[in-house]
C-alpha cells in the first residue's frame, strides 16, 4: 500500500446478506516500507529458494545483507 491515511469500518453480515450497524470508524497509517533502495546495479542471487548454501554475484559489492520476510538479519558479510 502507498503511504498514507486510510479509514476501516466493519460490519458484520450473515449468511442472508442482512448487516448491523457498521463499528466505529477508526484509521490507520501506513508510513513507507521499510525498503530503500540505494542503488540499481544489478545483483544476483541464487539458487532460489534456497536453504543452506546463497551465491550472490553484483558489481563492486561491499557488503551482502540477508534479511527474512519479517525483517530479522541472518547474514551480514563484508565482501572482499
Amino acid at each position: 500500500m502507498d503511504p498514507g491515511t486510510y479509514f476501516l469500518g466493519v460490519q458484520a453480515i450473515d449468511q442472508s446478506f442482512a448487516g448491523i450497524d457498521f463499528a466505529s470508524e477508526t484509521n490507520f497509517i501506513i508510513t513507507g516500507t521499510g525498503v530503500t533502495v540505494e542503488s540499481q546495479a544489478e545483483v544476483s542471487v541464487s539458487p532460489n529458494p534456497a536453504h543452506d548454501d546463497v551465491v550472490v554475484i553484483g558489481l563492486a559489492l561491499s557488503s551482502v545483507q540477508i534479511c527474512t520476510l519479517d525483517g530479522t538479519l541472518v547474514l551480514n558479510s563484508v565482501c572482499s
